[in-house]
């Protein structure tokens, strides 16, 4: 009995201990005045909750004058790898794109929760392009080759080019309404390499929009060089 004895001993210490330990907690958040009714002390100040921290799993992404920022702040692109993870914090996941005949092999960094994927260029040490993938089950349909590189949420963000909103109801005809007077009459041009894929140029990037086969939703918009 003796062991059973020295561990209901311990308990009692730490119930005494927490009891304690609460007994503090209500003092500093309700005050602790004295019962003497003369007592005309204030009672202690709550302190005030802390901001929300930006979001970065439904981050706030704008292009307007030339530039990318991020929750407010300017992000390079291209630019480091770091700089991006600084802004959305880790990635999910990185996967490696094999070299082609034309193309080097890049590294695949992929916020799963986010709906963002950077593609970074290990022999320039940078990012070149960043994906924001507003209909993952159509992406992985038509990168069904490279199904591991779609990332598992939609981007549940807000993605603006010089003030026009880009979410999965504004495909390129609605954009190239909307367009024509900002972007010195630039239009998405469709692909013919590439069907239900268009792109504009936009200051020092190229805006690539993937739409699904009906061209009824925007599926993905890509920004690069």
């Amino acid at each position: 009995m003796e062991p059973m004895r020295a561990s209901l001993n311990g308990w009692n210490a730490v119930s005494v201990a927490r009891s304690a330990i609460w007994a503090v907690v209500a003092c500093v958040v309700v005050g602790c005045g004295t019962n003497d009714p003369s007592d005309k002390s204030p009672p202690a100040a709550i302190a005030a909750r802390p901001t929300a921290p930006v979001s970065k799993t439904s981050p706030t992404v704008a292009l307007a004058q030339g530039r990318m920022t991020v929750n407010g702040k300017p992000v390079k692109l291209p630019g480091i790898i770091e700089a991006w993870e600084a802004a959305l914090g880790p990635a999910s996941r990185r996967e490696v794109l094999a070299a082609t005949e034309t193309e080097p092999f890049v590294n695949v960094h992929i916020w799963d929760a986010a709906g963002i994927v950077a593609v970074e260029r290990p022999d320039l040490a940078q990012v070149t392009k960043v994906s924001f993938v507003f209909v993952p089950e159509t992406a992985l349909a038509v990168n069904a080759a490279n199904r591991e590189l779609t990332p598992q949420s939609a981007f549940s963000g807000a993605l603006s080019i010089d003030g026009i909103a880009f979410d999965a109801s504004t495909t390129p005809a609605w954009l190239n309404g909307s367009i024509a007077e900002k972007f010195g009459g630039a239009k998405f041009e469709p692909l013919k390499r590439f069907p239900h894929s268009w792109n504009i140029a936009y200051a020092v990037w190229t805006v690539t929009a993937l739409t699904d086969v009906k061209g009824e939703q925007l599926v993905e918009v890509a920004i690069g060089e």
